[in-house]
């Protein structure tokens, strides 16, 4: 169980800085009052959020080099917004 914790643990650690990287280039989704259930669109906007975040890596890179900690390059703008 504690291998398969430490193996999780740098993927959670990715996910986390995911979930910063889109909040802190996108205030609004952060902003818990005003985003009432059934009175606000958060899931698109979140979803549109997560899609110029991926735009934003994709030509700037990542801010916590996580293509180096996975061994893997983003694609160029083009290629990720022709899949």
């Amino acid at each position: 169980m504690v291998n398969e914790n430490n193996l999780m643990s740098r993927v959670r650690v990715a996910v986390e800085w995911t979930f910063g990287k889109i909040s802190g280039l996108y205030k609004f989704i952060s902003f818990f009052k005003g985003q009432q259930l059934q009175k606000s669109t958060i899931a698109k906007q979140y979803t549109i959020a997560c899609l110029l975040a991926n735009c934003n890596t994709c030509l700037y890179g990542s801010q916590h080099n996580l293509s180096r900690s996975f061994d893997i390059e983003p694609p160029s703008l083009e290629d990720y917004l022709s899949q």
